[in-house]
């Protein structure tokens, strides 16, 4: 998650001053709820010339079982740090729960912070510089990007295992996407290899033109940048090596430190690369690609609108979530004959959006408080559910009131269906029929025009679910 708030919003790592406009705050409560980071794992596709039939690579999903009744009792298990900051934020993990905090002592950047998820115990601390990485698990070890420097970490002790950045010539400096995506290898159940879509680039100072000649202006902040070699990029997951590369000389580079998803399955890797003319987020055209990784070759290639914000492959279904506000359900396989794009739907929720999957069904939020359930093989609407506005002030008139409809956010577990309807109230539904079992009002979230207040994150555990509430304390609900 999963999936956050100015990461989403903005992309970017700088420092800005907390104003939220009525729009801003109607993304940010789908983007906190969701979580800050990706879980990525892997799976075994089939080496065939034949459709892949794999599980599911999904943030949104937690593989336990669910609450299927009015949750009774709620204990409180710990405490953690106050997140409600401008820099807060928080994500649970293989078993982890990380937070996210300025960090000041003496020195800008951001602490993080590892908790075991059942106790509460405090593991370990680390002082970063990017607080919107994006954290990759093997189950043993966490991966991450931060501010040109890659870094594996034992996930219980926070000992570095490796650190370092990939040799690129000099004057050349190396730049990558902050999602990381690990192939885990079937024997050992670690990762073996990292991806991460990377590039080198060498920064230029801008230069003018001044009563006929080409200077430097005194005021540098403008860096122009010469790329080259952007691709993929593959590391030894043991020893941060790099190995080598996919490239990929079309890839569109955005001003928001974000150029395209990758998603790891077994020994397929697919990508959703933007492709624009212009560098600009988010682009108006991209691929969606898959390569054999034991070969390194291209399997297909596929032209899709918009930039891709997310994948999540189920069976052999691959979900590709457009920043446009649209989905694509695309069939693949091995060839190129076998995928097919099977059908796509808008949304007028924001792009910023949480989705769900299963075995049978899609499920998508569509604004307005309406969340629809989709066949997966068939785009046809199966049921759905609508939920109430929340009344708030106008931006120019705090005094006159409009309705607020939160984006939601949507977990998947064995057997239940959880939705956060963004302003404090979690609903349990079956996920096959759509009845309501439960809804319970966790919190009242309290919009304001500079800050919100009583947001959490969701974790769903067998039977049951943790609340991390903004100011850090978490609470076991049965």
């Amino acid at each position: 998650m999963h999936r956050s708030r100015r990461r989403d919003m903005n992309k970017q790592s700088w420092k800005r001053t907390w104003v939220i406009t009525g729009l801003l705050i109607l993304v940010l409560l789908g983007t906190v709820a969701v979580g800050l980071f990706s879980n990525i794992g892997g799976r075994t596709a089939s080496a065939s010339d034949s459709i892949t039939t794999s599980d599911t690579l999904n943030k949104n999903f937690v593989d336990v079982n669910g609450l299927l009744k009015m949750p009774s009792k709620v204990t409180t298990m710990y405490s953690t740090v106050n997140i409600n900051s401008e820099d807060g934020g928080a994500t649970f993990l293989d078993g982890i729960l990380y937070t996210f905090s300025d960090y000041y002592n003496g020195q800008s950047g951001v602490l993080m912070q590892a908790w075991d998820q059942e106790t509460g115990k405090k593991l370990w601390s680390l002082g970063i510089q990017d607080w919107s990485i994006s954290l990759a698990s093997d189950g043993k070890h966490v991966f991450f990007y931060d501010q040109g420097v890659l870094s594996c970490l034992d996930k219980r002790t926070g000992a570095i295992v490796w650190k370092g950045v990939p040799q690129v010539a000099s004057p050349f400096l190396f730049g990558a996407n902050r999602n990381i995506t690990a192939h885990i290898n079937e024997k050992t159940h670690a990762a073996d290899m990292l991806y991460v879509i990377g590039w080198e680039y060498e920064s230029i100072p801008p230069q003018i033109q001044y009563e006929g000649k080409w200077i430097t202006p005194i005021n540098k902040q403008a860096i122009a940048q010469k790329v080259r070699n952007p691709g993929i990029w593959i590391l030894d997951a043991n020893t941060g090596k790099l190995l080598s590369r996919l490239d990929l000389p079309t890839l569109t580079f955005s001003s928001y430190g974000r150029s395209g998803e990758l998603l790891c399955d077994g020994n397929t890797l697919y990508a959703g690369i933007p492709e624009s003319t212009e560098s600009e987020y988010p682009a108006q055209k991209s691929s969606l690609i898959a390569f054999d990784l034991r070969t390194k070759k291209l399997l297909w290639k596929k032209s899709v609108d918009g930039e891709c914000s997310q994948l999540v492959k189920q069976g052999n279904k691959l979900i590709f979530l457009r920043n446009s506000e649209w989905i694509d359900v695309w069939q693949v396989g091995t060839s190129s004959n076998l995928v097919k794009r099977l059908w796509t739907h808008d949304s007028t929720a924001g792009q910023w959006n949480s989705f769900a999957v299963d075995s049978s069904h899609l499920y998508f939020p569509c604004g307005d408080g309406k969340l629809i359930v989709f066949d997966l093989d068939t785009g046809k609407e199966a049921w759905r559910q609508q939920f109430s506005s929340y009344k708030t002030g106008e931006i120019d008139d705090p005094t006159k009131l409009r309705d607020l409809y939160p984006i939601m956010t949507l977990t998947m577990t064995r057997d239940l269906l959880y939705v956060q309807d963004g302003g404090g109230l979690v609903a349990g539904f079956d996920p096959a029929s759509g009845k309501r079992l439960w809804s319970k009002r966790i919190s009242t979230v309290i919009f304001g025009q500079i800050f919100y207040r009583n947001w959490f994150i969701l974790r769903p555990v067998d039977k049951g679910f943790l609340v991390l509430f903004d100011n850090g304390r978490v609470d076991l609900w049965k």
